[in-house]
């Protein structure tokens, strides 16, 4: 925006003029609004402030794009940044979730239009991180066109996420992790190597399902996590970079998938695959293992994602290491391994303030009686 340009005009007189950058159409063209004939400077302001209030009450768009056209410059642009799982995701949610906007302009969508969105995306049983996560990304287009100068204002950007209570992170203790492995290698024996490999290495589910025997190394003890299975595929795309990870396994678990090796088709490369060889499906673990093992004891309310927790609590509980455990977990940095567990960390910190008096006591009370020698050899 730009006010203060002198005209001359042909009669010999001057005029104020403003004008005002309106970003870019469709094909790249800038676009400027401009206007003349002010006497004073003063003038030409009052009129581009007016301007601008008009632009802003009447329409956010600089330009008529539909919402359909504006997903559409943004997926292009996401096609370049993100890939695997954060790719498909957004794809999902373009095609199947945001139907309710397709017949707008995206500058004349408004708040009642987003709220009885998200009212539809509850009525059909989405879960509020699932529409959280639909709002994180129109905010993006919204943002993407801002930055881009498509549009002149984001009508997502003070849309309101829906209340989610903080879960409560359940986890087994030892005891029942215990009972809970000897049923399965009595009642589920397919179950029993995933369920002990997930509990004593905190692996998520879809790297579980993604595993193969070439990824370990029963001599060095190690397992290599490279790829996942999701969305139906396996994905050489992990969730971050911390992802992809070297993790040691214990004693007790080489033994079990050794025996468990010699069980299985020797042609199969998934270590937890059904008897053709093809990834097992998450909800068929669920559904025809866990939560039948689980109802057994009368555990309810456990996910299969709480036995990495569950591995995570074991591990800093026993005083292991917060920077190690993160590096097993996979996480991108081990702030977010003190974020999730820092409780049951134990709390080995109380009252270590006394340690700092007792070896200032210390260092004063020898101090002091080098203090008493010196005056007790010089008298």
């Amino acid at each position: 925006m730009n006010v203060g340009t002198k005209r001359k005009l042909k009669s010999g007189k001057e005029s104020w003029q403003y004008s005002i950058e309106l970003g870019r159409n469709i094909f790249g063209k800038r676009l400027q609004e401009k206007k003349s004939g002010f006497a004073t400077k003063k003038d030409a302001r009052a009129a581009e402030r007016s301007r601008l209030n008009e632009i802003e009450n009447n329409a956010c768009a600089i330009i008529k794009l539909t919402f359909t056209h504006a997903c559409e410059l943004y997926m292009q642009n996401a096609r370049l940044h993100y890939a695997g799982n954060t790719l498909d995701k957004y794809e999902h949610y373009v095609k199947d979730y945001f139907n309710v906007f397709e017949s707008y302009y995206f500058s004349d969508i408004r708040i009642d239009l987003i709220n009885k969105w998200k009212i539809q995306m509850l009525e059909q049983e989405k879960s509020p991180s699932v529409i959280n996560d639909c709002l994180k990304l129109l905010k993006a287009i919204g943002n993407y066109l801002c930055t881009n100068e498509y549009v002149f204002r984001n009508p997502f950007e003070n849309a309101q996420k829906i209340s989610i209570p903080a879960k409560e992170i359940k986890v087994f203790n030892l005891r029942q992790v215990t009972r809970m492995l000897r049923r399965a290698e009595r009642d589920y024996p397919r179950l029993y190597p995933l369920l002990y490999t997930a509990l004593f290495t905190g692996m998520r589910q879809g790297e579980l399902l993604g595993l193969k025997w070439s990824d370990i190394n029963f001599e060095k003890r190690v397992l290599y996590v490279r790829r996942q299975f999701t969305n139906g595929k396996l994905s050489d795309t992990l969730k971050t970079a911390g992802s992809r990870r070297t993790i040691d396994l214990e004693a007790g678990l080489i033994n079990c998938l050794l025996e468990y090796k010699k069980t299985v088709n020797p042609q199969h490369e998934l270590v937890f695959c059904t008897n053709l060889g093809t990834p097992l499906l998450k909800e068929n673990i669920r559904r025809r293992g866990y939560y039948p093992l689980l109802e057994s004891f009368k555990w309810r309310g456990y996910r299969f994602h709480d036995l990495r927790h569950t591995y995570a609590s074991m591990m800093l509980s026993h005083g292991i290491s917060y920077l190690y455990v993160s590096k097993q977990m996979g996480h991108s940095k081990p702030t977010t391994t003190l974020d999730i567990y820092a409780h049951f960390i134990p709390d080995i910190n109380d009252h270590s303030v006394d340690l700092i008096g007792d070896k200032f006591r210390r260092v004063h009370a020898e101090r002091e009686e080098r203090m008493n020698k010196r005056f007790y050899k010089s008298a």
